[in-house]
């Protein structure tokens, strides 16, 4: 649809020799005597202050031109700066008036070069006026489209995530991994469900974040591993304390929360639900230079997450998050999807499988480092050697949880041979403090299997402490974790670039 004409003309462009344009007004193009009005300006137009201009800066031209489109005032910022745009003033003065229409809206760099070489600009901010005319598009239905406003309304942060993949480095990681939905009322429904009842069905949970993005005014945060923590002890030894991270009735929150594991306080990037806990354990932000989180701990600089950013999960994962629920159907067990955990390995929750990793980073080359996972890494590059204690201890570690997960708890004589052998010279050798308990652990364990072919894992740990050889891991661990760190980022770049 064609608008109002602005029936304006340049001054600079009517003040030629052409005596035929001196017939009409240089601003409103109204016509005037082509010999008695010297100037080229009509009365009307000569009580309008055409020079009158007050200059206002990006963020208050961005704000005006964005305002009603329900994005707050961070949002319409990063809206503008992503999509290469700037806002704009546009002044319609009226023909038969002295009045005047002004709006502010966007206009594309590249769009605003083009036209600041064509049309004459009193300065570098300011045009000179000119004749011209606004028009709008039309929709095919044949009426002007009025959905604007609620186009922006409901999908405004959908909008800056978009913008926001495609001007960094990894501009098809939306197209990759979507599509995108935001937690619908069902999924908020199970994520909020009473698992006691059902604990088999946790280790749903963290497989609908698996890809899954976080975003808030200054951040967007892909999540590539996570790990789900119950809030009851008797579903879980682990459980998380009530006193944080628990949303309002029917709600999910997503908050950074200071906590220590024992060791000093770092900051968790967790998502609540009035029964769990979930631990976003490795994660990359979405920018020019994609910054990566790998361990239980965060670091966003000047960024945050706040409790009012949005979570877009992968449509793919949340229809299968319903479809598995209501059918109570579980998911193969992998030693990739155990926790991070360093304690309570005589108990049968240490072991459930209440982690998950997006498909292409479910490696030991790019998820974190576990205290049962380490061992799996090359021997080199990561910290440790094969007949390090870090290897040696992990290897246990590993041969423990495989017993539970797949043999029913019951470890046997043989399933250890090959330990025993490639270990036997070297814990005879060792004489460090730090090397005692290792050799302690494996001699009971030879003694035990001396007396009866297998042993029950669960027993065995909860008569040994078997958590000192894990705690014993964490520097080991950290280090793996900082090498991982570069393996995430740079097979990141490599998917969605």
């Amino acid at each position: 649809m064609e608008g109002n004409k602005s029936n304006i003309v340049d001054e600079e462009n009517t003040q030629g020799n052409d005596n035929s344009n001196r017939s009409y007004c240089q601003y409103c193009r109204h016509k005037v005597h082509a010999t008695r009005n010297t100037t080229g300006i009509c009365v009307k137009c000569k009580k309008r202050k055409y020079d009158d201009f007050s200059e206002f800066s990006f963020d208050e031209g961005t704000e005006r031109a964005l305002k009603g489109s329900n994005f707050n005032k961070q949002q319409q910022i990063q809206y503008t700066k992503l999509s290469n745009s700037q806002p704009m003033k546009i002044e319609v003065f009226q023909q038969n008036t002295t009045g005047e229409v002004s709006t502010h809206c966007l206009l594309s760099n590249e769009s605003a070069l083009y036209l600041s070489k064509n049309i004459p600009f009193k300065n570098d901010i300011q045009s000179g006026t000119f004749y011209g005319r606004i028009s709008f598009s039309r929709e095919e239905s044949g009426s002007i489209s009025n959905d604007c406003h609620n186009v922006l309304k409901n999908n405004n942060n959908d909008t800056i995530l978009q913008m926001t993949a495609r001007a960094s480095r990894t501009p098809n990681v939306i197209n990759k991994l979507g599509p995108y939905n935001k937690l619908d009322e069902k999924t908020k429904k199970i994520l909020n469900f009473d698992f006691r009842a059902k604990p088999q069905l946790l280790m749903l949970i963290p497989l609908l974040f698996s890809g899954a993005i976080i975003q808030d005014n200054n951040l967007s945060l892909v999540i590539l591993s996570c790990e789900v923590y119950y809030r009851s002890n008797n579903v879980d030894i682990h459980s998380e304390p009530t006193e944080y991270s628990i949303p309002a009735e029917g709600e999910i929150t997503c908050s950074v929360h200071t906590k220590s594991d024992g060791g000093k306080e770092i900051q968790k990037l967790i998502i609540g639900g009035s029964f769990l806990n979930l631990l976003i354990v490795s994660s990359v932000e979405i920018s020019n230079n994609p910054k990566v989180h790998v361990g239980p701990g965060v670091d966003f600089g000047h960024c945050r997450i706040s409790e009012t950013c949005n979570i877009f999960v992968r449509s793919i994962c949340q229809e299968q998050l319903i479809n598995q629920f209501d059918s109570n159907e579980t998911i193969p067990l992998t030693i990739n999807n155990l926790r991070q955990l360093t304690t309570h390995f005589g108990k049968k929750s240490t072991y459930n499988p209440w982690r998950s990793s997006l498909n292409e980073f479910n490696t030991t080359l790019n998820m974190p480092a576990t205290a049962t996972t380490l061992c799996s890494l090359p021997s080199s590059g990561y910290g440790f050697g094969p007949d390090s204690l870090s290897f040696i201890s992990s290897q246990l570690l590993q041969l423990f949880s495989i017993a539970v997960i797949y043999n029913k708890c019951v470890i046997k004589n043989n399933e250890l041979e090959s330990f025993f052998m490639d270990h036997s010279l070297v814990l005879k050798k060792k004489s460090p403090k730090d090397w005692d308990y290792l050799v302690k652990i494996v001699k009971k364990l030879k003694e035990e299997l001396e007396k009866t072919e297998e042993i029950n894992v669960l027993e065995f740990c909860q008569e040994n402490s078997i958590s000192t050889i894990a705690k014993g891991l964490s520097g080991a661990l950290s280090t793996a974790n900082t090498l991982i760190e570069k393996n995430v980022k740079n097979k990141f770049l490599s998917l969605y670039k």
